[in-house]
C-alpha cells in the first residue's frame, strides 16, 4: 500500500473518528453537567478513551481488509493495476485500461452487494438522533444543540457519501461490460454477469450466504472463503460462485484483528444446478461458525443472551440493595 494510501486509510480516519469522539463526549458531558448527573460525568472521560482505542483497532483491521481485498485480485495484474482498481472500485475516474475496467466493476458490484442500504440506514439513524437533541437543546441545555450539530453533520456526510457511491456504480455499469465468466476453475459472480450455456456444461452455481456479525463490523471484518482449496473473493451477504460439478468443499471463516468462526464443509453439485449453502459466525470470537444447506443459528447467541440477562438481573438487584 502507498504512502498515500496509508494516510488515507489508516491515519485520516483515526485522526477523524479520535477528533468526533472527543467532540461528541464534550457536548455531552457538558449538557449533563447540568443536571442531575453531574457527578458522573468525569467518569465518562474513561470510556472515551477506551472508545478511541477500539476505532483504532477497526482501522487496523479495516486496513488489513482492504490490503486482503487487493490481494485476492486477479494474479495477472501488475501492482500498479491493482492499485488502479481499488481507486476505481471506489470513487476514482474510469481508468483507459480495459482490464482494470473490468476488475473495478467486478469490485465495485461485490461492494455493492455486501453494501446494501446500511450506510443509507445509519445517516438516517444519525439524523433522528440530532432531530432529538436539537429537541433537548430547546427545552434544556443549550449544549444539546452542540451535540444535534455534530451528529447531523455526520448524518449528512453519510448520506452524500452514499448518494456519490450510488452514482459512481451508475456510471461503472454504464460504461463497463462484463465479458462471459472462465470455463474452468473457481470464479466469482456478480451482478448481471452474463451466463450462457450452463445448463449444457459441466459447471454449477454455488450461491453461498454469509450472515452479518451483530452490532455491525462488517467495515472492518473480512469474510474469508475457499472453495476446493482456493482462495476466491467475497463479501458479507450473498455470494455467487461458478464453480465445476462434483464434491465442492467449502470453508468459510472472519478475519478481524484474527481469525475467527471457522466452517467448512462438503457438498456434491450436478451440472446446470443452483445449490444455496449459509453460513452464520459466531456470537462470540472464541467459537465456530456453523455452515449448511439450511439457516443456521448463530453459535453461542443462547449463552450470550442467558450472560446478558443474568447481568442485567444482577444490576437491578444492586440497585435495589443499595440505592
Amino acid at each position: 500500500m502507498t504512502g498515500e494510501g496509508t494516510f488515507r486509510s489508516v491515519v485520516l480516519p483515526t485522526l477523524v473518528t479520535t477528533v468526533l469522539m472527543v467532540a461528541f463526549a464534550y457536548f455531552l458531558f457538558q449538557a449533563l453537567a447540568e443536571t442531575r448527573f453531574a457527578e458522573y460525568v468525569h467518569g465518562g472521560y474513561g470510556g472515551v478513551g477506551a472508545g478511541v482505542g477500539v476505532g483504532i483497532m477497526t482501522t487496523l483491521a479495516t486496513r488489513k481488509a482492504r490490503r486482503r481485498t487487493k490481494d485476492l485480485l486477479p494474479s495477472a495484474l501488475t501492482g500498479a493495476q491493482r492499485d488502479q482498481v481499488m481507486v476505481a472500485a471506489r470513487s476514482g475516474p474510469l481508468p483507459a485500461d480495459p482490464v482494470v475496467r473490468v476488475e473495478a466493476r467486478r469490485l465495485a458490484e461485490q461492494w455493492a452487494a455486501a453494501r446494501g442500504t446500511s450506510k443509507q440506514a445509519t445517516g438516517l439513524v444519525f439524523a433522528g438522533l440530532a432531530a432529538g437533541c436539537a429537541v433537548a437543546g430547546a427545552v434544556s441545555s443549550p449544549w444539546w444543540w452542540g451535540e444535534s450539530a455534530l451528529l447531523a453533520g455526520l448524518a449528512g456526510l453519510l448520506l452524500r457519501r452514499d448518494r456519490t457511491w450510488t452514482r459512481h456504480l451508475h456510471d461503472l455499469r454504464s460504461h463497463v461490460d462484463l465479458p462471459s465468466p472462465p470455463t474452468h476453475g473457481v470464479h466469482r459472480l456478480v451482478e448481471d454477469e452474463p451466463l450462457r450455456g450452463l445448463a449444457s456444461s459441466d459447471r454449477a452455481v454455488l450461491e453461498l450466504q454469509i450472515r452479518k456479525p451483530w452490532g455491525g463490523g462488517t467495515n472492518a471484518s473480512s469474510t474469508m472463503v475457499r472453495v476446493n482449496g482456493q482462495l476466491v473473493p467475497s463479501e458479507w451477504g450473498a455470494n455467487r460462485y461458478l464453480v465445476p460439478a462434483g464434491a465442492i468443499r467449502v470453508s468459510v471463516w472472519i478475519e478481524y484483528l484474527t481469525d475467527h468462526g471457522r466452517a467448512s464443509t462438503t457438498i456434491t453439485v450436478s451440472p446446470g444446478d443452483r445449490t444455496v449453502l449459509h453460513y452464520s459466525p459466531p456470537a462470540l470470537t472464541l467459537l465456530d461458525g456453523r455452515i449448511g444447506t439450511e439457516r443456521q443459528r448463530r453459535p453461542g447467541a443462547l449463552g450470550l443472551g442467558i450472560f446478558f440477562l443474568a447481568f442485567v438481573a444482577l444490576l437491578a438487584f444492586l440497585i435495589v440493595l443499595f440505592p
